[in-house]
């Protein structure tokens, strides 16, 4: 059996919700959503959710949103440890 160092392991939270597929969403995952931009076009963003000032909040480059107004509509599709290359 191989040992774990303690010190070598990062501590992901729990966020308490649950994206759209019922999977549970902790800190450091990367959530993909769509985001309506006109009543024709939607995109496609993911976001890595972090814990900031007391809350969830979801931190691709240039976006800064809560966690909580997109959760029910997001899917998780890695976390930044597994899959850096999503971001």
């Amino acid at each position: 059996r191989k040992q774990i160092d303690p010190y070598d392991c990062e501590i992901m939270q729990y966020t308490g919700l649950k994206d759209k597929n019922g999977v549970a969403i902790y800190e450091r995952d990367i959530l993909q959503w769509h985001e309506d931009v006109s009543d024709f076009h939607d995109r496609i963003i993911c976001g890595t959710v972090e814990f900031v000032r007391g809350r969830y909040i979801l931190s691709p480059r240039g976006y800064y949103g809560s966690l909580v107004k997109v959760w029910l509509d997001a899917v998780i599709i890695g976390n930044v440890f597994e899959n850096p290359e999503l971001l």
